[in-house]
């Protein structure tokens, strides 16, 4: 993670239209054409049996009650899998991995890492307008 970030921000570093921002602290929601995104890395939401989809539901039932200034949508990373989600209005996008062969994944989840990651819009009157599923293998 730490690694991506450094590289976004080299490859970003003279574009006046793109700010790459670290967050402060273990989370953060951010306005994005009027919308919350909250960005969590997910690593404090525990698995059950190697499934983290119930517990990724329940936490994020739980920040939409306590969070201020929302959300619409939840950004995670931790887990290596690609996938949507939804529960309450609530949309949950976690991205995959860089890595090939990915012991973390093998280990944890009990399947290789999905080498995909979310590319979207967003507009002032929806969320998220397109996306597209970008595949970085």
């Amino acid at each position: 993670d730490v690694a991506t970030v450094t590289m976004l921000k080299m490859l970003f570093s003279e574009d006046p239209d793109v700010e790459v921002k670290v967050a402060d602290g273990f989370m953060e929601t951010v306005q994005i054409q009027g919308h919350g995104f909250l960005l969590y890395h997910g690593s404090a939401i525990r698995m059950f049996q190697s499934v983290p989809f119930y517990a990724i539901r329940q936490r994020i039932l739980k920040w939409a009650g306590s969070l201020k200034g929302g959300f619409e949508v939840a950004l995670l990373g931790h887990f290596h899998q690609y996938f949507e989600d939804g529960i309450n209005g609530k949309r949950i996008l976690s991205s995959g991995t860089f890595v090939t062969d990915d012991e973390w994944a093998i280990e944890n989840i009990g399947s290789d890492g999905v080498q995909l990651m979310h590319f979207f819009g967003v507009h002032p009157e929806h969320a998220i307008t397109w996306r597209y599923d970008l595949e970085v293998s």
